[in-house]
């Protein structure tokens, strides 16, 4: 699903904002089954079967050095789909354009608040993912399936970097699972052979 080298290279991304008091999250958690994991406690990549290590090892995704340490127990942070409140279909390119002007639409008044909020629309077919400030609103619609649409709001950037990664892996279609409005959700594909966690922003 995914090359090793892919993986790495935006696994780095995630560990540069991992907490410096957390030397392990600055590594990529390699497990024995094969799978990959990086988190820096407010997103999570997981990859399966692209390894072939017989070892369970954090190794540094900018040099390939070994990080000493104990790596948290990430993959119990992964929910099951069945307790998704609804889920979405991703055409990941379209999505990426998407996202990426969001982005921008956030950056007109200034760094800090790069956020989106989900919100139904259409009696529940559709969500609207909106980007709202002083400045401006804009906002992108995907149809939905039918479930209890809750509003979640998020990191921008974060939705950005995880559907770079799916599109340099070579998917096209992705599926956005969301679980409620405090719970993290997820960008997936297949049996979660490549999967982003992203939590929420709490809002007042």
């Amino acid at each position: 699903m995914i090359s090793y080298v892919t993986f790495m290279k935006h696994a780095e991304k995630v560990t540069k904002s991992a907490p410096a008091s957390r030397p392990a999250l600055k590594g990529v958690y390699h497990a024995p089954d094969g799978m990959l994991y990086v988190t820096d406690s407010h997103r999570l990549y997981a990859a399966k079967h692209v390894h072939s290590h017989a070892e369970t090892s954090v190794v540094d995704p900018k040099n390939g050095g070994t990080i000493d340490g104990s790596y948290p127990d990430v993959s119990r942070l992964i929910p099951n789909r069945a307790d998704a409140k609804y889920i979405a279909r991703l055409n990941v390119k379209e999505a990426l354009n998407a996202f990426t002007a969001l982005l921008k639409a956030n950056q007109v008044v200034g760094k800090g608040e790069e956020r989106v909020e989900v919100r139904p629309i259409d009696e529940g077919t559709k969500i609207a993912f909106v980007a709202e400030n002083r400045a401006m609103t804009a906002s992108y619609e995907v149809l939905t399936q039918e479930g209890e649409i809750e509003p979640v709001t998020f990191d921008t950037t974060f939705m950005v970097d995880a559907l770079k990664l799916f599109k340099d892996a070579g998917i096209t279609e992705a599926e956005l699972r969301f679980y409620g409005s405090l719970r993290p959700f997820t960008l997936t594909v297949g049996d979660d052979e490549l999967l982003a966690l992203i939590s929420p922003k709490r809002t007042n």
